[in-house]
C-alpha cells in the first residue's frame, strides 16, 4: 500500500507530474479553505476545473511531444 502511494505522488520524468496529479488534478497535501458562502464555493470549484483542464491540455502536450520523440528514433533505428 505504501508502494503504491509512493509510485502515484512520484513526478514522472516525461510528464513532469505525478499520475495522481494528472487524474485528478490536484496533489494529496493540499491545503483547503473551507469557505461559509455557497456562491464563492461554486466560484472556487469552476476555478478548479479550470486549473485541471489547462493542465490537462499541458500533459497531453508533452505526452504527444514524447511520442514524437519516441517515433523518431525509433524509425532512425528501425529504418525499412
Amino acid at each position: 500500500m505504501l508502494a503504491e502511494f509512493a509510485y502515484n505522488n512520484a513526478k514522472h520524468s516525461m510528464t513532469g507530474i505525478s499520475p495522481f496529479y494528472a487524474y485528478y488534478g490536484f496533489y494529496l497535501y493540499l491545503e483547503y479553505e473551507v469557505q461559509a458562502d455557497d456562491s464563492s464555493s461554486i466560484l472556487a470549484a469552476s476555478e478548479r476545473i479550470k486549473r485541471i483542464s489547462l493542465k490537462r491540455e499541458a500533459l497531453a502536450k508533452r505526452w504527444e511531444y514524447a511520442a514524437e520523440a519516441q517515433a523518431k528514433y525509433y524509425d532512425c533505428y528501425y529504418q525499412l
